[in-house]
């Protein structure tokens, strides 16, 4: 019906089809078919209306070269679209991650990999570049789209409803493929989602954009690249020859660039313009003393660029927050550490924390409040602080941080250790309080902070805060004790010795030299070990410390015990202690000593006397109820009662230890019990029971990173720790 009356309301179809005229009052409704309108009618010749032009758009943008495989995330991907879809509603997938991830080139690369499912074609916007150029509304890309798909309206005034009115009718029932690339906001995305359960829209986003996902879209999350993806995208840009000449530096690289393709493509780029620049001599460029990342001046600008955005867009406090986690140690934290160290309330940082992995500048780890930060996020953060924060603020925040990862460690070490030998004092201990209820939970914490713990001692070093280093690797006793992570231990205190030297604590220095030795004598490094105890002898009889003496004496020896080269010597060593201990009323001290006594009498064939001596010790550490050296004995035990023949005792001596330190959480310990076993076995002519107890024990030696293992695999005829 053709009505002359005028409209309270322009239909935007009707526009587009027939022209906008101000002048003119007609409305159109209901179905009319093909519609004439004229001033005066003469004659009329009636021609079918041509159909709409059909298009199909093909706008994606050409993939990136040198796409590496992504196989897990297009396995997703795959499995999202083989789903049946919701009636009139697209499919709509979420590719989230930090910037510079790869977002991007991932999406166009799976875009053009599907493209040929949707035979009415594909439509892509950039809102990132959109927004730079001013045209930051959605109905700027509807626009484009529409167009796209054959609707000429250029020159009419259609509104964000009309647009979208028009887009849904044009989509309806097609098969479309549409990449979104940059999105901020659901708010972005919504309108352009087309009206057909036959499209699929995929979405890149610094953000998880929460409204999206409420809606059913799915989430893809994209993280960095393996190493060995890495590298195989720096091989594809500088070719094959050259990667395989420096791969070790190309590895190296890759860890620096933490994994993320657009710090990579920079670097593979610089590389590909100067052939003659050494792989080697970029990784040095690209690390500082402590390993962090860094990047030369040209490319740590655009890095600077790509996460000044995301900075950019957070609320001051968030800020921060951001800045902040640039001066924790590791890339990875705990909630109740950052209410810990900052002063911030639980509430609080729960709320910072989500505002920074909504915008992908940390990752959440697990499912126990535990985030990752980026090591360039890090060394972003880091560069912010040092920006924008007073020196005198970043020290005042690192020491509140570096107090709250002690306060822990403090704690954590009486709970797995017990009583024993401690030189710091602190005020704040109150040895009646617990932070863990267990000794495995304790040992268990260490583990998971120990990179953070040791990052403490690091970090604490370069500023010369020498009483925190020591404090600290003081406390990681218990860690390295029981776990070993040899390397870490080795560097904690070899940076402890020479902050005691640069306090003149001498006492300080002769437990971080026997610590320290200890570490050396379980690497079979045992002349290293000998002078650094010689030297904790003569600063602890300097210092006045008798418990000191004793215990360096009692260090001594069993060093000389495990080389084994002087058992008379390794005796005396013991009974010297046993005699100081018990001169200063020190019973702990003197049970040790007399723990390794018993060994030095085993090993000299003196089983009897070997039997007394580890029985008389345990029953020591029985009272003082102290399972940790309770344990360690009754490996001991068990090794002489099976010397002396007494099969069962050992067997019993052993089983005992075992479920000690099984519920304690210490595998190397479990390990030397089990070798134990497995050489009983052998003398009870079980050879199945024999290699399997060995395997099991080898496989709790290269947890922790024993040589004991290298040993094992050589009894065991294995080649490789892998077999």
């Amino acid at each position: 019906m053709v009505s002359g009356e005028p409209s309270s309301e322009d239909d935007a179809a009707g526009r587009l089809d027939s022209g906008w005229h101000s002048s003119m009052h007609n409305t159109i409704s209901g179905h009319a078919g093909n519609v004439v309108q004229a001033g005066r009618i003469d004659a009329v010749h009636v021609h079918p209306a041509p159909q709409p032009v059909v298009r199909v758009p093909t706008q994606l943008p050409a993939a990136v070269g040198g796409f590496v495989d992504r196989r897990l995330e297009r396995d997703h991907l795959d499995a999202i679209m083989r789903r049946d879809p919701d009636l009139a509603r697209p499919t709509v997938v979420l590719v989230s991650g930090m910037r510079g991830v790869g977002k991007s080139a991932a999406a166009v690369r799976w875009a053009h990999e599907i493209r040929h499912r949707f035979g009415d074609g594909q439509l892509y916007a950039e809102l990132g570049t959109l927004a730079h150029r001013g045209a930051v509304e959605t109905g700027d890309v509807l626009r484009l789209f529409v167009r796209a798909l054959g609707v000429d309206i250029d020159g009419v005034p259609l509104t964000l409803e009309e647009l979208t009115a028009v887009f849904r009718d044009r989509t309806s029932g097609r098969r479309l493929l549409i990449l979104i690339e940059d999105a901020a906001s659901p708010a972005q995305v919504i309108p352009l989602l087309p009206a057909s359960e036959n499209s699929v829209v995929l979405v890149t986003s610094q953000y998880r954009l929460r409204g999206l996902l409420h809606d059913g879209a799915e989430l893809l999350p994209l993280g960095p690249l393996s190493d060995e993806h890495g590298v195989d995208l720096l091989e594809r840009m500088v070719g094959r020859s050259r990667l395989d000449a420096e791969r070790d530096a190309a590895r190296a690289i890759v860890r620096y660039c933490g994994g993320l393709p657009l710090a990579l493509r920079m670097i593979g780029g610089r590389l590909k313009t100067r052939p003659g620049l050494r792989m080697a001599e970029v990784s040095r460029m690209m690390a500082d003393e402590r390993g962090r990342p860094t990047m030369p001046a040209d490319d740590e600008q655009a890095i600077e660029a790509a996460f000044a955005v995301a900075y950019d867009g957070l609320l001051d406090d968030a800020r921060a927050l951001y800045r902040w986690l640039g001066l924790h140690p590791g890339s990875e934290v705990s909630a109740d550490l950052v209410a810990a160290a900052t002063g911030i309330s639980r509430g609080d940082v729960d709320r910072l924390l989500d505002i920074l992995v909504t915008a992908n500048l940390l990752a959440e780890v697990g499912d126990d409040q535990r985030y990752r930060c980026h090591e360039l996020l890090w060394a972003h953060a880091r560069r912010r602080s040092e920006l924008l924060d007073d020196v005198d603020v970043r020290d005042t925040a690192f020491r509140r941080l570096a107090m709250a990862y002690l306060r822990q460690a403090v704690y954590a070490d009486h709970a797995v250790m017990g009583p024993r030998l401690r030189l710091a004092h602190h005020a704040w201990f109150a040895p009646e309080q617990s932070l863990f209820t267990t000794a495995a939970e304790a040992l268990n914490w260490l583990e998971t902070e120990r990179r953070n713990l040791l990052g403490v001692v690091q970090e604490a070093a370069q500023r010369h805060w020498d009483s925190i280093v020591w404090w600290m690797c003081e406390a990681l006793w218990a860690l390295y004790l029981n776990r070993k992570h040899y390397a870490e231990w080795v560097e904690s205190h070899e940076l402890a010795v020479a902050a005691t030297l640069r306090l003149g604590d001498r006492a300080a220095e002769a437990r971080m030299r026997s610590q320290l030795a200890r570490a050396q004598m379980e690497l079979e490094q045992y002349h290293d070990a000998r002078l650094e105890l010689a030297a904790a002898a003569e600063a602890a009889v300097t210092a006045g410390n008798r418990r000191l003496e004793a215990s360096v004496l009692e260090f001594t020896g069993r060093v000389l015990l495990e080389q084994g080269t002087d058992l008379a010597a390794a005796e005396a060593a013991f009974t010297a202690a046993i005699e100081l201990n018990t001169d200063i009323g020190n019973r702990r001290g003197a049970a040790i000593s007399l723990h390794h006594l018993g060994r030095a009498y085993r090993q000299q064939g003196r089983f009897d006397d070997s039997v007394s001596s580890l029985g008389q010790a345990l029953a020591v550490f029985e009272e003082l109820a102290d399972e940790h050296n309770q344990g360690r004995i009754l490996i001991s035990l068990g090794e002489a009662q099976r010397d002396r023949g007494a099969y069962e005792d050992a067997k019993e001596a052993l089983d005992r230890s075992i479920g000690i330190m099984r519920r304690r959480g210490v595998p190397f310990q479990i390990g030397q019990a089990l070798e134990v076993l497995a050489a009983l076995a052998h003398l009870m002519g079980d050879t199945a029971t024999e290699r399997r107890h060995q395997r099991d024990a080898l496989d709790l030696y290269q947890t922790v990173g024993s040589p004991q293992a290298a040993r094992l695999r050589a009894v065991l005829g294995i080649e490789s720790e892998g077999q």
